[in-house]
């Protein structure tokens, strides 16, 4: 889990998880919204990216972030069978 704040030992502010599950790196929203991420993708930067597009938890990713970094949309019944 990712999240974008801490004070006194309590996690505040937006907050995503991040998953690997067959070889394949995952995003997933706390909606929850779930997103393949390419093979190639920069984990990091997407994150930080992500961690920066609201003060408070995302149900999605923001359509430029899912453009530019070509995440893909998944069913949330297809991430539970993998």
């Amino acid at each position: 889990m990712l999240v974008s704040g801490r004070t006194k030992g309590r996690l505040h502010g937006n907050s995503f998880r991040i998953s690997r599950r067959a070889g394949q790196w995952y995003l997933i929203t706390w909606a929850p919204t779930v997103y393949l991420l390419p093979l190639d993708a920069a984990l990091t930067e997407i994150c930080l990216e992500c961690l920066k597009a609201d003060r408070n938890p995302i149900s999605e990713v923001p359509a430029a972030l899912v453009d530019r970094y070509q995440l893909q949309e998944l069913p949330i019944e297809q991430y539970d069978e993998l």
